[in-house]
This record gives C-alpha cells, sequence and structure tokens, in this order.
C-alpha cells in the first residue's frame, strides 16, 4: 500500500497524541507542516 506524503505525518501526530481532525489540522498549523505537504482540512478529516 502506497502512502501519500501527509499520511505518515498524520499517523505520526495521532502516535503523538490522539485527537479530532480539528487537534491535527491546529498542530499541522503550529508545527508549520503544511508548507512542507498537501495538507487541508479533507485530508486530516474522515
Amino acid at each position: 500500500m502506497d502512502l501519500s506524503p501527509a499520511e505518515p505525518t498524520v499517523l505520526g501526530l495521532l502516535v503523538e497524541r490522539p485527537g479530532h481532525g480539528h487537534d491535527i489540522e491546529r498542530v499541522v498549523e503550529e508545527r508549520g507542516v503544511r508548507q512542507l505537504d498537501e495538507f487541508g482540512p479533507r485530508r486530516c478529516a474522515p
């Protein structure tokens, strides 16, 4: 199974601290990860 570059990052964030999509969005924004990858609201929510 191939993962997009965003998926391992999101999984890593969940390992650090489980949370909902909006929590992950906030951490992505705080850490500046959005600049590095294809993150968006749809990528972090089911």
